[in-house]
């Protein structure tokens, strides 16, 4: 009985530390968000999108800044977002799950937001700040889908499950990931400008 007592202290005291740091970075991304619909003034439908794409920019930040290449980052961003958007259909809310629409939009918005980290970083301006600001500029120009009834959210049946959702959002992501980067290179003034 001993054991198992001092196993499980051991495993919350593990826990915490992961659990603070998850529960902090969601509400800085919530925060962020905020912030940012209403300095530009944009939809607050656009709340939802931001936050993911903030989020899933500060996880790729920090795992690069801790050493991971950027391909490992970028993976390690995604399924984070993976596990956010399973936790969110799966575990008591509150609230009603949402459409499989929403969650591609929320994968794509993840998607996003590793790519302006990715880039911030290539071009030496890597920042919360700076990606909050990228992003809020990318969502407040059309380039990131503010919500899931935008065109390039597929639609799906109405029994979707989240692994169809996500096994579409993979086979849509090399192309996704492709126009969100030719886009932050074509624009690379307006990004450094962003950033400042």
């Amino acid at each position: 009985m001993r054991k198992r007592r001092i196993l499980a202290l051991s495993l919350l005291a593990c826990l915490l530390p992961l659990t603070s740091g998850i529960f902090l970075l969601y509400r800085y991304a919530e925060t962020a968000a905020g912030e940012e619909v209403v300095r530009r003034a944009i939809r607050s439908r656009s709340y939802d999108t931001i936050k993911h794409a903030v989020a899933s920019a500060r996880v790729y930040t920090i795992l690069s800044t801790v050493g991971l290449p950027a391909a490992s980052a970028d993976e390690l961003s995604f399924r984070f977002g993976y596990f956010n958007e399973w936790a969110e259909a799966n575990l008591p809310r509150g609230w009603p799950r949402d459409s499989a629409e929403e969650t591609y939009k929320d994968l794509y918005s993840n998607l996003a937001g590793a790519a302006v980290a990715r880039r911030l970083g290539e071009i030496g301006h890597a920042s919360a700040r700076s990606e909050v600001r990228v992003i809020g500029w990318m969502m407040s120009c059309g380039e990131i889908p503010g919500s899931a009834d935008d065109g390039r959210v597929p639609r799906f049946p109405a029994v979707s499950t989240l692994r169809m959702t996500i096994e579409q959002f993979e086979r849509d992501k090399p192309q996704l990931q492709e126009t969100l980067t030719t886009f932050l290179a074509t624009h690379e003034q307006e990004v450094l400008e962003k950033a400042q």
